[in-house]
């Protein structure tokens, strides 16, 4: 399910009070003014317009505060590494009690023990049979959940099971949870892990059978549980998609949340420049310019003012990162493209913006995720601001969706969008445009040098398989 919500005007609790904002009563002459809808589909009307809009659903990205959020990336051409010691977990819709050979951090959080459930998931404080997939997360009958592949499945079978084995020497010891199964419908056969890693808390996926590219499981990493008011956080990698592929290995690395800090003394290097307080992804949260639900040009900005971080240096960038609230291309990628510019003589988006760096990735499908980019820039010492620029091509030709990532907690400075083919020709907040909940999900990661600096690589020419 989808609202329409248009950037030209905002009905939010009826029809009789119109919000405008200066910045678009020109847009009249481009496109047709339609109100939110609550509780439409979002559809193509036929009429050709392209609109400002969003996804409506359920928050995905979680109400809790937590320590710990877990960014995606994937590496294909890679092997199960086997189960050697059988849990005894053999039948339909049964879990089994499993002891961890050391201590694991779960978002934060030390855990020793877990329930393995024969529909591919492991819950460290529920102890659910649930067969019935959730999608999207949160689900309230899992608490504290890894899930691989959460399907209808059986281990029952010949050479069925959930096998376990450790790999390496303490304190880098990874714990192998392997998946020997069949679905339920079909008899098909699915052969995955999960690999727990003792000192970084870091999960990993592995795939070596899937059954319709994982196109009806649920895969992904959740923080309690979403049922009667709970908290929760997830990270969602694939829900009902076709995802997944023998070979591919999903890693889920654990991250502590950046916290602004808007005046730290000078001299300063924070690893994370950020203007957000969380990284929660939420449903239904963000806009863009699309038609019949297909994207159209969009770009979305953040300015960083380097004077508030501290930052008196060169500053050299490593990578940056972005939130996805959905991203769903019909080949199952879609390019996205980041820029970043130091900006000099006025505050973004005045001023003038000099490129230090671009990379293209083509974005896998996803949800509710914060999606980490490899870039290589450097960033003057003096500059003004560094803007950090997403831009989303159309996506109409090739029937690609893509939602930016965002939430409505609280930020230290604006997030903007432009989208020409909405009239909105140069960088405006999402505040100006009706949105002022739309608070976009962009941090920049580096470090100041102790040496020589890098030289920048504006066009990188591997292109990193982002999830």
């Amino acid at each position: 399910m989808r609202d329409v919500r248009n950037f030209m005007g905002l009905n939010k609790s009826n029809y009789s009070r119109l919000l405008f904002v200066l910045p678009v009563l020109a847009l009249f002459a481009v496109a047709s003014f339609f109100v939110w809808q609550p509780s439409a589909e979002m559809q193509d009307r036929g009429d050709g317009q392209s609109r400002i809009q969003g996804v409506k659903g359920n928050t995905t990205g979680g109400n809790a505060p937590q320590a710990i959020v877990y960014t995606t990336t994937t590496m294909t051409g890679q092997t199960i590494v086997p189960g050697t010691v059988n849990t005894g977990n053999s039948g339909d819709d049964v879990t089994t009690g499993i002891a961890l050979p050391f201590t694991f951090n779960y978002y934060g959080s030390p855990v020793s023990a877990a329930n393995v459930s024969s529909n591919g998931n492991l819950q460290f404080t529920s102890n659910s049979t649930a067969f019935t997939n959730v999608c999207p997360l949160p689900a309230a009958a899992l608490t504290d959940p890894i899930m691989p592949y959460w399907d209808d499945l059986r281990t029952d079978t010949a050479g069925s099971g959930i096998f376990t084995s450790v790999s390496g020497a303490m304190p880098n010891r990874i714990f192998n949870i392997e998946w020997r199964a069949t679905t339920f419908t079909s008899a098909a056969p699915v052969n995955f892990e999960i690999r727990l890693y003792e000192t970084t808390g870091q999960i990993d996926f592995v795939y070596a059978t899937v059954d319709g590219g994982g196109s009806s499981a649920t895969v992904g990493v959740q923080r309690g549980n979403g049922g009667a008011g709970g908290q929760f956080n997830v990270t969602t990698f694939s829900c009902n998609q076709a995802n997944l592929s023998g070979g591919l290995k999903v890693t889920f690395s654990p991250a502590d949340i950046p916290t602004p800090t808007p005046t730290p003394p000078p001299g300063s290097c924070p690893a994370t420049i950020t203007q957000s307080s969380t990284q929660t992804i939420t449903t239904g949260n963000s806009v863009s310019c699309n038609q019949g639900g297909l994207h159209r040009n969009n770009s979305y900005f953040r300015a960083f003012n380097l004077a508030s971080y501290g930052i008196t240096t060169n500053y050299n960038v490593s990578s940056v990162r972005l939130g996805v609230e959905q991203a769903t291309a019909t080949s199952g990628t879609q390019p996205v493209t980041i820029n970043l510019f130091a900006n000099n003589g006025g505050a973004f988006p005045g001023g003038t913006r000099t490129m230090i760096g671009t990379t293209t990735v083509q974005v896998a499908n996803q949800s509710g995720t914060v999606l980490s980019v490899p870039i290589t820039a450097t960033i003057p010492a003096g500059t003004l601001e560094v803007v950090y620029e997403v831009f989303t091509p159309d996506g109409v030709p090739a029937g690609n969706s893509f939602f930016i990532g965002s939430n409505a907690d609280a930020e230290s400075g604006p997030s903007y969008l432009q989208a020409a083919d909405c009239g909105v020709t140069a960088p405006t907040t999402t505040t100006a445009i009706g949105f002022p909940n739309m608070h976009i999900v962009m941090n920049i990661m580096g470090t100041c040098p102790t040496g020589a600096t890098p030289t920048p690589t504006p066009t990188p020419t591997a292109t990193p398989t982002p999830t």
